[in-house]
């Protein structure tokens, strides 16, 4: 067989994150133009930002205000830690990245591709709808203070404190510029990372399922012994992988679903006092959907890896075992008690990333919605 490309479905995603600065083109940083583009757009767009929309929060009494700030700065505030997450295991994630073009993690047949690209193509459709969303919720952020005609009283997309005053030509003109580079690269960190993390999860799925046909296949090769010892390997080298990946999505993870409940109350909340159909309107319907997706992605692509892994057990049963030797019955037995226990990834080993949590925040962000609602007619 030809040599499968783990990683031609992820470029478009590795081209975002190389927009960000934030994935050069070795296992570490070096001090070039490419650093100092990062360095740059950090200390410029990122951070500024984000301070100054905190401040705007000591100063204001209108829930409405509050949460028109509260629901974009969650994002906002968690891009950051992103960043900071990936520069500082850079060297991990690039081994990680490294790792999925080796030898032995590759399809061994038709049968085996065919269950990978199913998954993948899923990831895939995913991602790019993912991408869609938030390309859309940008374009409504930037265009609904002019198409609303909210430019004419000096209105910008988001709700910032300023040392100065920007309601004068050209101040106004930069700090509504200032404004959009700043959420698009704030915007495509949090894709970039996001859509990069469910690709890891993807792929351990995916060498769960190819895991698996070697398995239920094993009284078919000339050699079983050989080939279970191979398979041994590969399950030990799929451990050590999703252990290094949980490392890096521990802080993310947990990050991520615990304002996302907030987040998706506060977009319904917004979207009730807006007029409909506007382009504000529809600025918070496609972040809405945007955050829903990020969540997500998350939720499922874990889901897949635990039930991907649940699965191999069974399938070392499904082989004909009975024909093999006393010791090498043996040996699968202790083999499939071992796998029994699925591969999960954790947020702080609070909740996992399943698709029962999902419905949960779904369900708590109904129940901020409805609070609010409630306190902003009382």
């Amino acid at each position: 067989m030809t040599k499968f490309e783990w990683s031609l479905p992820n470029k478009t995603n590795y081209l975002l994150l190389k927009i960000c600065g934030i994935w050069p083109e070795g296992d570490q940083y070096q001090f070039n133009l490419y650093f100092l583009f990062f360095l740059t757009s950090a200390v410029f767009f990122l951070y500024p930002h984000n301070l100054c929309q905190i401040i705007v929060l000591f100063y204001t009494s209108d829930i409405t205000v509050a949460g028109a700030i509260i629901f974009v700065i969650l994002s906002d505030l968690i891009a950051v830690v992103k960043m900071h997450l990936v520069v500082g295991n850079i060297k991990m994630l690039k081994k990680l990245t490294a790792a999925i073009d080796n030898e032995e993690l590759q399809p061994q047949n038709a049968a085996q591709e065919r269950a990978v690209m199913d998954g993948i193509d899923f990831w895939r459709k995913s991602f790019y709808f993912f991408l869609s969303a938030g390309i859309s919720t940008l374009f409504f952020w930037g265009t609904f203070p002019i198409l609303d005609g909210g430019y004419k009283e000096y209105k910008r997309p988001f709700i910032v404190w300023y040392p100065y005053d920007f309601k004068k030509s050209p101040y106004y003109e930069l700090t509504y510029m200032h404004q959009m580079i700043s959420i698009i690269f704030i915007a495509n960190l949090n894709m970039s990372v996001d859509s990069f993390a469910s690709a890891l999860l993807t792929f351990i799925a995916a060498q769960c399922e190819i895991l698996s046909d070697k398995l239920k296949n094993l009284h078919q090769e000339t050699d079983a012994r050989r080939a279970f010892v191979g398979c041994i390997k590969h399950h030990l080298q799929i451990i050590r992988y999703a252990d290094d990946t949980s490392k890096f999505l521990d802080l993310v993870v947990f990050l991520q679903f615990v304002p996302s409940s907030v987040s998706f109350g506060l977009t319904l909340f917004q979207l009730s006092t807006v007029v409909p159909f506007t382009s504000q309107f529809y600025s918070f319907l496609t972040y809405g959907i945007a955050v829903t997706l990020e969540i997500f992605m998350y939720c499922w692509f874990g889901n897949e890896v635990e039930l991907k892994s649940h699965n191999i057990p069974y399938a070392a049963y499904e082989c004909q075992w009975f024909e093999f030797s006393k010791s090498l019955k043996y040996e699968l037995m202790f083999f499939t008690l071992r796998t029994q226990k699925p591969i999960k990834f954790s947020a702080k080993g609070l909740f996992y990333t399943s698709l029962e949590p999902f419905v949960r925040i779904l369900r708590t962000g109904w129940s901020y919605f409805a609070l609010l609602s409630t306190i902003n007619t009382s």
